[in-house]
């Protein structure tokens, strides 16, 4: 005898699944903005001289995640260098958007290629030119990048100079593409991108054009005035430093009345009311002021 399984109907209707599912990632994305905001910390704060395990100093920790932000740093710094903010710039932004519901989707089909940008960023960094405060032996892009990069350069049949600084440039290009794709931008979003910061551009110049055009105006109205003043103080008054200025006083330009030029005399019809002797005398008035 075969047994029979009732048919339950489910502890949620989907529209509750569908509520936990998105509060869910909601929750995600605020974990995935608050490792961000410990991450930016611990790379801000990182210090050659904090003690790890790497180094044994008396020198107390600088760092503001303490000894295991220090333990942390160490190491990362040591393999990648700077290009150690992949990792806080990756985890802020798909918190975002996780929280956000904008492309959250995409987040497992793009992370895979993490050390795929880690690489060319340490790569890159290890091309720039590192500041008085590096204290380290290595570059900007720690061992990984001196290394990848010197074989690169001594591989390439150009002068050292010229392609260190072409390697740079290609570099570059390449990581904002690698990092466009791992952050989880689609063609609309960065279409949308594009636009903003093209309308940005134009309105900017607009902006820019407005005030230069207020600051010849208010240079014009200044001179006018200024030439209104040395007119009426007259050529004795005016100075401008030790020597005298003497401008042409302005003169009134004298009124010369137009002459009183007769329209050709057009009688109107008499209707009995004394209209056409009117005219007459009005023109004869006007010759004899001629």
């Amino acid at each position: 005898m075969a047994y029979q399984a009732r048919d339950r109907d489910p502890l949620f209707d989907s529209s509750m699944q569908a509520m936990i599912e998105k509060r869910g990632k909601e929750l995600f994305g605020l974990i995935l903005v608050g490792l961000a905001g410990l991450m930016t910390a611990m790379i801000v704060s990182y210090s050659p001289e904090d003690p790890s395990f790497m180094a044994v100093t008396d020198v107390p920790v600088q760092n503001f995640l303490g000894h295991i932000g220090a333990s942390i740093a160490a190491p990362i710094f040591m393999i990648i260098g700077w290009s150690s903010w992949v990792f806080a710039l990756v985890l802020g932004v798909w918190g975002v958007r996780f929280i956000c519901h904008a492309g959250s989707d995409r987040g497992l089909g793009r992370i895979v290629f993490l050390p795929v940008v880690l690489a060319l960023s340490s790569m890159y960094a290890s091309t720039l030119v590192p500041w008085g405060g590096w204290t380290h032996s290595y570059g900007l892009g720690g061992l990984f990048g001196d290394t990848v990069v010197g074989l690169l350069l001594n591989s390439l049949p150009i002068d050292l100079a010229w392609s260190v600084k072409i390697l740079s440039v290609l570099l570059a290009l390449v990581i904002v593409g690698a990092l466009s794709f791992l952050l989880g931008f689609s063609l609309s979003e960065l279409r949308a991108c594009g636009r903003f910061l093209l309308v940005g551009i134009i309105l900017s110049y607009d902006r820019l054009m407005q005030l230069l055009g207020r600051g010849t105006v208010g240079t014009l109205r200044f001179g006018y005035s200024w030439d209104l003043t040395l007119c009426s103080t007259g050529p004795t008054k005016a100075k401008v430093g030790p020597n005298p200025c003497r401008p042409t006083p302005c003169r009134p330009t004298p009124c010369r009345p137009k002459p009183c030029r007769p329209k050709p005399f057009r009688p109107k019809s008499c209707d009995g009311s004394g209209h056409r002797g009117r005219a007459v005398a009005k023109w004869f008035r006007c010759l004899r002021s001629i």
